[in-house]
C-alpha cells in the first residue's frame, strides 16, 4: 500500500494515517516521517524500516525477520522480536524488550543518548553481549555469565551462563558515544 498526496505550500500541515492490519496478515512495512510517530502492535513479517526525524518508533508485540530503523531527536521504545535488528538514533532514547524465542543478532547504534535492553531470561536462551560506552556507564543486571572481559568500565563482552547449549542464542551489539546503558534481566 502506498499513501502519497498533493505538495502543499503552507507552514505547517498535519496527517493522522491509522491502518488496521490482520494480524493473521504477513507484511513489510516501510515508513518515513518528520515531525511524526510510528506506532505497531500485533504485526509481523519479512521486514520493517523506517526513517523518523523528531518523533518516536513504539512497537507491542512485533515479530520481523529484518527490522532498521533510523530516528534523529526522538525515541524508539517497545517490545520486539527479530533475526536482524538494527537500530540507529541520534539524539535520542532507546528502550527494547526483546521478546520470542528466535535466535537473532540486535544492534543498537545512539549518539547522545541511553539504552535499556530488557532481556526475558529463560532457560532456553543465551545472550552474548558486545557493549560500550564512550561518556557514560554501563550497568549489567545480570550476573551468571561464563565469559565476562571488561577492559575498562566503558566496555564489555559477555556471554550468559550456558550460552554455548542454549537453543535460542540472541547476541546484543551496543555502541554509545554520549549515554549510559542498563542491561536488565
Amino acid at each position: 500500500m502506498g499513501v502519497s498526496g498533493p505538495d502543499l505550500n503552507r507552514v505547517w500541515s498535519k496527517v493522522d494515517l491509522l491502518v488496521y492490519i490482520p494480524s493473521t496478515l504477513s507484511c513489510e512495512i516501510t515508513h518515513s516521517t518528520l515531525n511524526g510517530k510510528l506506532q505497531i502492535s500485533g504485526i509481523s513479517g519479512p521486514g520493517l524500516s523506517a526513517e523518523i526525524a523528531n518523533g518516536r518508533v513504539e512497537f507491542t508485540d512485533a515479530y520481523f525477520e529484518k527490522v532498521d530503523v533510523s530516528v534523529t531527536n526522538g525515541e524508539i521504545r517497545g517490545s520486539i522480536s527479530s533475526q536482524d535488528l538494527e537500530y540507529e538514533i541520534i539524539n535520542g532514547e532507546v528502550y527494547l524488550e526483546i521478546i520470542g524465542n528466535e535466535s537473532g543478532k540486535y544492534s543498537i547504534d545512539v549518539i547522545n543518548g541511553d539504552v535499556t535492553i530488557d532481556c526475558n531470561l529463560g532457560s532456553n536462551k543465551g545472550f552474548d553481549f558486545d557493549i560500550s560506552t564512550i561518556h557514560g556507564t554501563i550497568d549489567m543486571g545480570i550476573e551468571d555469565f561464563d565469559l565476562i572481559r571488561s577492559e575498562d568500565k566503558k566496555s564489555l563482552e559477555a556471554k550468559t551462563e550456558g550460552y554455548s547449549l542454549a537453543q535460542v542464542k540472541i547476541k546484543e551489539l551496543v555502541d554509545v558515544v554520549n549515554g549510559s546503558i542498563d542491561i536488565r534481566p
